[in-house]
């Protein structure tokens, strides 16, 4: 079980799913969500409650002497979930379909997907590996998967997350709700404690990549194409063809590589043409 925070001066509560629907479904959030899209007024913004995904707290004392669970990494006991933003989305719904068509959510281990507050923003919450390692390594991870990049300040477990209206939910398993991972909040909660957020691992393996996601996903993602180069595995290649040889064969057809922001568009683009191949690029 996850928790929430009404606002920065009232301790952490928990979250079940009928707390859960009462404040993605309340008048007054759904209200503050659509002025903050309008006007860009941060402050308003800042007056929603949020949930965090990644950690539940142990209680402790405030500055003022109140005893509570309070949103302090040093009172972090990790959830088993991963929190993970994807900012400067144009169009969150054609981000979300192209995943929704290549990729399975349920054997990826995420629970839930919706836009963000400012509406050119997704959330994805999803199920931690151990052996992808910590909260940001998890993250980027998942990135690689999904063809984004990562905010970095997901890393810390006490990250807050805004909440959104119903309406901006685009997918959701119940399992948000009831799951908890013990042997992971033993494995890394004392790092978070302690004051450590920062990656444990470089990068992803080729075989913890393909284990959790379907192969077709891979050779169709565009961002496959752009860590081509950081992977280390030499074997990682189609009818002895590196994908790297096959990536960089497409994007030179295509004109290049793609540019800041252009990622999306450009794994749509290669989702429509399957019969890619380093001959006939």
């Amino acid at each position: 079980m996850f928790c929430y925070q009404k606002s920065f001066a009232n301790p952490t509560l928990p979250v079940d799913e009928a707390q859960f629907n009462a404040l993605v479904r309340a008048e007054q959030w759904n209200e503050n969500i659509d002025k903050y899209r309008e006007t860009h007024d941060a402050a308003l913004k800042r007056k929603l409650p949020a949930f965090i995904f990644q950690a539940t707290f142990d209680e402790t004392e405030s500055k003022a002497g109140k005893v509570g669970r309070w949103r302090k990494q040093s009172a972090t006991r990790l959830t088993g979930l991963v929190v993970m933003d994807v900012d400067h989305v144009e169009n969150p719904q054609e981000v979300y379909e192209s995943w929704f068509k290549a990729l399975n959510f349920e054997e990826l281990g995420i629970v839930l997907i919706y836009i963000t507050p400012s509406g050119r923003g997704l959330k994805i919450v999803f199920k931690a590996r151990h052996d992808w390692g910590n909260l940001i390594d998890n993250q980027h991870a998942m990135a690689k998967v999904l063809g984004v990049e990562v905010d970095e300040s997901c890393k810390d477990a006490s990250r807050m997350s805004f909440i959104c209206k119903e309406t901006d939910i685009m997918y959701l398993d119940k399992e948000l709700f009831t799951y908890e991972d013990k042997e992971y909040d033993e494995q890394f909660s004392a790092l978070y404690r302690n004051g450590s957020s920062q990656a444990t691992k470089k990068i992803l393996t080729n075989t913890n990549l393909t284990n959790h996601t379907n192969n077709e996903a891979l050779k169709n993602s565009s961002d496959s194409c752009n860590s081509c180069s950081e992977i280390e595995d030499e074997n990682f290649n189609y009818h002895g063809i590196s994908y790297k040889t096959i990536c960089e064969a497409w994007q030179t057809a295509q004109g290049g590589a793609p540019g800041v922001g252009d990622r999306h568009r450009t794994m749509l683009n290669v989702q429509r043409h399957p019969q890619t191949n380093a001959g006939g690029a």
